[in-house]
């Protein structure tokens, strides 16, 4: 009975919550529910962790992580970065080189990654027509195999 009452608990706190980002990010749904925008479904995954852990904060995210994760070894400036590049993905940066991360230092964007269980497979400078360099960074997800390829202009 225990069980089941904290599982209807923790379904009604995940409603409310996929509700509450919805509603603040614009987002059509989470995880296959893409409506009209063609972007990866990992994209979609990584936005709403981006979103949950800006919401809820680090202990709470880390303890419903299935890895615990971010490090708990992270000192507060890594901390900051990995929240500051958070804002960037909640903004729907990053998937377009003409719109890409910014400002987010590289081993804070590893940091993120790894938060969200990716690693990077690649990475390759591309110039952009106007004489802009970004990085494309091909990145896999550790559990599923997904792949996704962000850009971001350090």
């Amino acid at each position: 009975m225990k069980a089941a009452l904290s599982a209807w608990i923790d379904r009604r706190r995940f409603r409310k919550l996929r509700l509450r980002y919805e509603r603040e990010t614009g987002a059509p749904g989470i995880l296959g529910q893409q409506g009209k925008v063609d972007w990866p479904e990992a994209f979609y995954y990584v936005h709403w962790n981006a979103w949950k852990l800006s919401r809820v904060g680090l202990a709470t995210y880390r303890a419903e992580d299935a890895l615990q994760r971010p490090n708990r070894q992270l000192s507060e400036d890594r901390v900051k970065r990995i929240l500051d590049g958070c804002k960037e993905l909640v903004a729907w940066k990053g998937l377009d080189p003409k719109l890409p991360l910014r400002g987010i230092a590289i081993q804070a964007f590893h940091d993120m990654l790894s938060a969200f269980h990716f690693r990077l497979e690649s990475q390759a400078q591309i110039e952009l027509s106007d004489g802009t360099l970004v990085d494309r960074m091909d990145m896999v997800h550790e559990m599923t195999g997904e792949t996704l390829t962000l850009f971001s202009h350090f």
